[in-house]
Order: structure tokens, then sequence, then C-alpha cells
């Protein structure tokens, strides 16, 4: 089928789904195989209307062509950027490292390391994000666009935690479910079924594993200070002890020592999103040829084509 009516249409359908993805790139429902296959079809079908209208030699042909190309460059994008950036997620990094989305090295995220003034730690307040020789900055609710990318961050508890045994040696601790597994920093990667912050690490050298669970306060009981309800359990054992830990206060049992500081860290969530420069080149061809359509078409019901 010549581009016509009702590619301009389709094409229409994804540059306005294109721009919703932009305004709105960590929404989930833009993300996924289901979209990514339907905005490939009409990608497919835009583009060959288009391909049948070369060489065309009426005006409203020709504009409807400029629309199709432009859709399927807005649908090219659109899935180009959803398969390599994929759903919203969390970038899996702790302070003082950096990460590569798989298969894009030319795109990175550098999470500053935490300082000390005096005794309290230093939280940075922002991330880093490379694009190429481009560097910028990241704060919590700022979105950032690198290559096929968007980035955004949010304020997200974290805890620096050191381990004692009863005789006040340092031992190490591990967390087997984390990306930085001898980091001493607890980022809380997930969540429990109340929506509370929680993590876990391992002290091999006492034997011990310990749960934690992150509380901004409670304000009904008057708790208007961040701590953590932590449970200590022998590896993979019973539990030995159930309690509440706070900012700098060392808790002792169980036969190890711990001691945590909280505070928050800019957590970076990417998602896939198509650079900004094509989706404004697509949306102008399909912009463009939709209104030169629209003005041939009192042409084309005067002088009918034989």
């Amino acid at each position: 089928m010549r581009a016509g009516a009702p590619v301009i249409a389709v094409s229409v359908l994804v540059a306005a789904l294109v721009c919703a993805s932009q305004l709105h790139p960590f929404v989930a429902i833009w993300h996924g195989w289901v979209v990514d296959l339907a905005v490939a079809l009409a990608g497919a079908f835009v583009l060959s209307s288009a391909i049948r209208s070369a060489g065309a030699q009426t005006m409203h042909e020709r504009s409807a062509a400029i629309s199709s190309i432009g859709g399927a460059l807005l649908a090219a994008a659109f899935v180009y950027a959803d398969i390599v950036g994929g759903a919203p997620v969390r970038v899996p990094a702790a302070p003082g490292q950096d990460y590569s989305p798989e298969h894009y090295a030319r795109v990175g995220v550098s999470y500053a390391d935490v300082s000390e003034s005096g005794n309290a730690r230093v939280w940075p307040a922002a991330a880093i994000i490379r694009d190429g020789d481009h560097v910028f900055s990241v704060a919590p609710g700022e979105v950032v666009r690198a290559g096929p990318f968007a980035f955004t961050s949010v304020r997200w508890p974290i805890a620096h935690v050191s381990a004692l045994d009863t005789r006040g040696r340092p031992v190490t601790t591990t967390q087997p479910n984390n990306v930085a597994f001898l980091s001493p920093y607890l980022t809380f990667p997930q969540v429990d079924t109340d929506a509370r912050p929680i993590d876990f690490f391992s002290v091999p050298p006492l034997h011990r594993d310990v749960g934690v669970k992150y509380f901004d306060g409670l304000p009904a009981r008057g708790i208007t200070v961040p701590f953590l309800v932590l449970q200590i359990r022998e590896s993979n054992g019973a539990a030995l002890f159930d309690g509440v830990a706070v900012d700098g206060r060392e808790v002792s049992s169980s036969g190890v020592r711990l001691r945590f500081a909280l505070g928050t860290y800019p957590a970076v969530i990417t998602a896939g999103a198509a650079p900004i420069w094509i989706c404004a080149l697509g949306i102008a061809l399909v912009i463009g040829g939709f209104v030169g359509y629209a003005f041939s078409l009192p042409n084309k019901v005067k002088r009918p084509e034989p």
C-alpha cells in the first residue's frame, strides 16, 4: 500500500508514544517486549509504505511518505533504546564504584566515595554520569540523558557497617546478595512487603548473618531519627538476637559487636530512552508530512487521479 491516511495515522501514533516515553522515561508501561513488538511492526508498516511511495508524483503521497519516514525513524530509535537500555532499574553499584551498561561502555555511572569530616561521614549529594568525553552530575530529581539511556536519582538510605569480635578486633563483613561483595556499605537494594528498605550481610569469621530493615523514623511513636531493626542469626541457623540500632551506637550481642553510620545516598535509576535529537528529527518529519498531506487534500478532491 502506498503512503496515505492510514500510514500517517500510524506514524502519528508512533510519534505520540515516543513523546510520552520521552516525557516520562521511567514509567514501566513504555517498556517491555510487547510494546517493542507493536512499535516494531508499526515501524515496518510505515517504512514499507514509504519505500513503495518512492518516486510518487502527487503532493499528498509525497507528504505521506515523509511522515512515514519519520514514523519509521522514531520506531527504530524507540525499539533500539529499549533493547539496549531496558525497563527502569536501579544501577547496581556502591560508593566508590563505577558501572557501565553491558555492551555499551561509552556510557557509565560513577558513585562518589564517602568522605569524613571529623567523626562524621559526608554523604555525596549527586552521582556522576559519563557520556564519552562528557561528564554530568545527576542529583535527586534531575534527569540526564546519555546515548540510548535516561538517568535519574533518588535519595535512598545507606549504612556503613563495622564489625568487631568480643575482644574488639575488626572482623570482615561480606554481602553475598549485593554487587559489592566486600563493601562496608549497605545500599538496601530491596524493599520488604511493608515497603521498608532491607539488606543483609554476613560476618564469616564469627559465623553470623545479619538482616537489617531501615526506618526513617516513626513519628506516630515520637521517633524522629532513622534507625535499623536488625536480626542476628547463626550462619544458616537459628535467630539469636532481635533489636534496634541507631546511628553511631554500638550493638553487642551473640558474639559480635556492630556499629552503623546511617545516611542517605543518590541511588541512580536508568531506563532506555531514544536520543532527543533523533526524536526531534522524526517528530519534525511526521508533523511536516502530516501538514503537507492535509494541505494537498483539497487539490486531490478537485483533480482526482485517473
